[in-house]
């Protein structure tokens, strides 16, 4: 699973939207609840029943913006910014980005301020990085935590180029932290689930108003 399976549905209209009705469902519950049931009225001579009672495709347009919400924080606060920000190099770099900062955000993912050093996970991926695109140098964990920092910020020195270097990055940080990536995933599955629900309700009204 990756993060940028769900960035279209984070920028999506139907997502950004769910906000209003977060907001809208549950002021319309409060007014309607302070109604009677029904209320009754006469329109050329025809007794018309009109319901209070908050419809369950409202409730189910609530439950959606509730999911959407959720799925939307945890995209905003744990997707890595680089790939929140960027979809491919050239428009990395056209915001005038270089090395320096794909070396920073390499860095807000691998290191561990409170060990301090690399994760653990992170070894090979980092040893790989300073390899190809750093000094050919294969290093250890101890080398990596004696050394990173200050590999990160030397960018005088580098190999290869900033694209590729650019993709390696990305490529990492797009799977990084997969138990939020499907936490966030379900709950946009979620809130799909109860559009799609919606959706059908009125299919078969419509289809039932024919017959």
């Amino acid at each position: 699973m990756k993060w940028t399976s769900q960035r279209s549905l984070a920028n999506s209209k139907i997502v950004k939207s769910s906000y209003i009705w977060l907001l809208l469902v549950p002021l319309l519950a409060r007014v309607l609840h302070s109604l009677n049931e029904s209320i009754n009225f006469t329109i050329f001579d025809a007794q018309i029943t009109l319901s209070t009672s908050l419809p369950f495709s409202w409730q189910l347009l609530f439950m959606a913006a509730c999911f959407f919400s959720v799925a939307n924080i945890l995209f905003s606060i744990f997707c890595p910014d680089l790939v929140k920000s960027y979809e491919n190099h050239s428009e990395f770099e056209s915001h005038g980005k270089t090395r320096m900062q794909i070396n920073s955000a390499l860095k807000n993912t691998v290191w561990c301020n409170k060990k301090p050093g690399v994760k653990t996970e992170y070894t090979g991926t980092l040893s790989s990085y300073f390899k190809y695109y750093k000094d050919q140098k294969k290093r250890t964990e101890d080398e990596l935590d004696r050394e990173s920092l200050s590999l990160f910020n030397n960018v005088n020195e580098n190999l290869g180029k900033n694209s590729n270097a650019f993709y390696f990055v990305y490529a990492v940080l797009d799977e990084h932290n997969q138990t939020v990536i499907w936490l966030s995933f379900t709950s946009y599955l979620a809130g799909l689930l109860c559009i799609a629900i919606i959706a059908l309700q009125n299919v078969c009204y419509v289809v039932g108003t024919m017959f």
